[in-house]
């Protein structure tokens, strides 16, 4: 009855060992997983950012050209840029799909907000060149209230950008050490486990289990040939 229990005792340890150590492991991939989005998250970031900024700069950039030059495909490219590729809002869309933090939320919309507030500005901009009025138009898009209205855009979004990085680059290293963590944590109870078979192997069952076996049938098998001398030992 000892050796049965001792049996089972070792059965049990070792199951629960593997069962613990392919929980950390699944557990590890899980968090490297959610890391490897958190990554993912923050290019997207980056890239989103950049395409709010750059549909800002896009219509600037159209907006002077045609104060400057009063050519009309800058005007085609200004409009294009507002109804067509909608740079701006497709940013604003994507990262709202990120699950922003209200503070996260709050600047993305004071930046996209300011922006619209800006192309009515520039509408002046493209009423004074119809007019003739190529100075007054050039004093608007390059006068100290188009860039106060333009610094109202690309602070909020550089600030966004900044607690967003923050944000997400510390999820990842928390997630990626979180991994490790557990990853270490199955491979020692994998050589635990290890350890533990080979320890009943060699200790228990071969002592207690595999060697009396071995004896006793060949014993039997001397006393079947009516050795003379032969003893059942166990």
């Amino acid at each position: 009855m000892r050796i049965q229990r001792t049996s089972n005792l070792i059965t049990i340890a070792i199951i629960a060992l593997s069962v613990l150590a392919i929980a950390c492991a699944s557990l590890a991939r899980y968090y490297l997983s959610i890391q490897e989005q958190a990554y993912e998250d923050r290019r997207k970031m980056f890239n989103l950012t950049e395409q709010l900024a750059g549909g800002s700069d896009r219509l600037t950039s159209a907006v002077r050209a045609y104060a400057a030059t009063g050519e009309r495909r800058y005007y085609d490219a200004f409009e294009r840029e507002l109804n067509v590729d909608r740079n701006r809002d497709l940013a604003v869309e994507g990262l709202r799909q990120l699950g922003l933090l209200p503070v996260e939320l709050q600047l993305i919309n004071t930046a996209k907000r300011n922006s619209d507030n800006l192309v009515h500005l520039e509408d002046q901009a493209f009423a004074a060149v119809s007019s003739n009025d190529v100075r007054r138009a050039i004093q608007i898009v390059y006068g100290h209230e188009y860039e106060t209205a333009k610094a109202s855009i690309m602070g909020p979004i550089a600030e966004c950008r900044r607690i967003l990085e923050q944000r997400l680059t510390a999820r990842a290293s928390d997630l990626a050490s979180r991994a490790h963590l557990l990853s270490n944590i199955a491979i020692g109870l994998l050589i635990l486990n290890t350890a533990t078979i080979v320890g009943a192997l060699l200790l228990f069952y071969s002592r207690r289990v595999v060697n009396p076996l071995a004896c006793l049938n060949s014993n039997l098998r001397d006393l079947i040939a009516r050795k003379a001398g032969v003893r059942i030992c166990y």
